[in-house]
């Protein structure tokens, strides 16, 4: 297996998002399901956030670049949304949301 080693800054998944708001997971649970048969790796919905993103393509990146800066990460389908092709990423990366959680 062949290895890449891409160099990224934490602000370059500014770009991959389309929204995002602090994580309401754990109160509408049955709303989302897991893309990978994996656990959560969080216990509560505080201190945690949801980014919306399209494609599979700009879920993996923003999860790579997260993970390789010690965030945790799970994708999951939001049964509710509009687009085919939409991904939710939880995270405990508050990025913008740091600034209103003072």
């Amino acid at each position: 297996m062949n290895n890449t080693t891409l160099t990224f800054e934490l602000d370059d998944i500014d770009g991959l998002y389309d929204s995002s708001n602090r994580s309401f997971y754990f109160e509408q649970i049955d709303r989302f399901e897991s893309m990978k048969d994996l656990p959560v790796p969080f216990e509560k919905d505080e201190g945690n956030y949801m980014y919306y993103m399209d494609g599979s393509a700009n879920a993996l990146l923003f999860t790579k670049i997260l993970n390789g800066f010690g965030y945790k990460t799970f994708v999951i389908n939001d049964l509710a949304k509009d687009k085919y092709d939409e991904y939710v990423v939880l995270t405990d990366y508050a990025g913008s949301w740091s600034q209103f959680d003072k």
